[in-house]
């Protein structure tokens, strides 16, 4: 499926029916915006941001949360 926005003048962008729908992205709902080599990747979390608290304990320290969360939210264990 593809789909076409446009970024507002305050870099808004409205994320397309046909993807709210299909991902059950409601108001009010947070996504991430994952950086990828291809592109922008967004994703709708299937836990709330509460329920990774304690995730990177044991993790190494060079390792950022941004870098950490992408990758379990992308399914890539380290």
């Amino acid at each position: 499926m593809t789909e076409v926005a446009t970024v507002s003048p305050k870099g808004q962008v409205t994320i397309p029916k046909a993807f709210r729908d299909e991902l059950e992205i409601k108001p009010g709902d947070r996504v991430f915006f994952i950086k990828t080599e291809d592109g922008i990747a967004i994703f709708k979390p299937k836990k709330s941001l509460e329920d990774y608290r304690g995730f990177l304990k044991g993790r190494a320290p060079e390792e950022s949360f941004a870098e950490a969360l992408a990758a379990h939210v992308m399914g890539e264990e380290r």
